[in-house]
């Protein structure tokens, strides 16, 4: 394993429209001790095709071709043959700025750290920003007790430098099957983080389709948020860390009671069972004394209004 030798993992879907343009910009860093692993993700379009041109014209990007399985899956299937120090996920539709690798791996090896990120853009308006020197460092549990504070730019996968560590010693993997796979993961890296650099520089270009599952309307897949909420609640339990319990209550009962309205309009049976079943799990946290407790008041008012309101209302009206 080369020392500073970054492995950049491309998980590949569909995505002809914008792979040339995330590959050409990861071709083009101006750190060269790095390698680029595409996972074609049994892609139906011609994106398989173009991860094998570029397999063909550059010797230090490799292809991997796999059964559809998922974002996750693809990210977990590259890691495995990652030979660099250092991994890196970039997603196909997205690019990074010529100095990426280089302004991310200076401040890993300056600051002795196991994980950096960088700001990001997104949108036809998106300006690259490197000239930002401000950057924050941090142990992992400073940054998890600030989660919900800045749970976009420190939560998702791909504006981020790890060391492999997490990934070899470690054992971590994304979960499969399920969107909101960073929330999985991301507390568990920073709870092996010994120090986080985080700069200001917008390196990173997120593009988000039309056709996302993010960006689509209601699916039930969308629910999965509530199983990475209640992932994250059994993990700081085991921590033992209570103001992040609290943290990740507050979040649950937030965004239940808002895929429960997304919901409200939606007449087939499993949409009227899920939210009849997100109103019993409320109904369950206001049982929970201790939990109860422990919330603030504007957590509370909101728990106990929505069930009184809902109960009124009939819940499976």
């Amino acid at each position: 394993m080369h020392d500073k030798k970054i492995s950049v993992i491309v998980p590949v879907y569909n995505v002809e429209e914008y792979l040339k343009e995330c590959v050409e910009s990861l071709i083009s860093q101006t750190w060269d001790n790095y390698e680029i692993i595409l996972v074609d993700d049994g892609s139906t379009d011609s994106s398989g095709k173009i991860c094998d041109f570029y397999a063909m014209s550059n010797e230090n990007i490799s292809v991997i071709h796999k059964k559809n399985g998922g974002l996750s899956s693809a990210r977990n299937a590259g890691i495995p043959f990652a030979t660099g120090k250092y991994i890196a996920f970039v997603d196909s539709d997205d690019k990074v700025h010529q100095d990426y690798l280089k302004i991310m791996i200076e401040l890993m090896i300056k600051y002795d750290a196991d994980l950096v990120a960088c700001n990001y853009c997104e949108g036809q308006e998106c300006v690259w920003e490197q000239d930002n020197n401000a950057i924050e460092i941090r142990s992992g549990n400073e940054i998890l007790n600030k989660m919900n504070e800045r749970d976009v730019l420190v939560t998702v996968a791909w504006n981020k430098l790890y060391d492999s560590k997490f990934f070899n010693q470690y054992g971590l993997r994304y979960p499969e099957g399920k969107i909101h796979e960073d929330m999985f993961l991301t507390p568990q890296i920073l709870y092996h983080t010994k120090k986080m650099v985080i700069t200001d520089k917008k390196l990173y270009f997120y593009r988000q389709r039309l056709n996302s599952i993010m960006n689509s309307k209601f699916s039930l897949k969308k629910l999965d948020i509530l199983d990475a909420i209640r992932f994250r609640i059994h993990f700081f339990e085991k921590c033992r860390n209570n103001k992040l319990i609290k943290l990740e209550y507050e979040s649950y009962i937030r965004k239940s009671i808002q895929l429960y309205f997304e919901m409200s309009a939606e007449k087939e049976a499993k949409y009227i069972r899920n939210k009849n079943n997100i109103y019993t799990e409320m109904y369950k946290i206001f049982k929970k004394k201790n939990v109860f407790l422990a919330i603030s008041w504007k957590y509370k008012i909101k728990l106990f209004s929505f069930l009184v309101l809902e109960k009124l209302r009939g819940k499976d009206a």
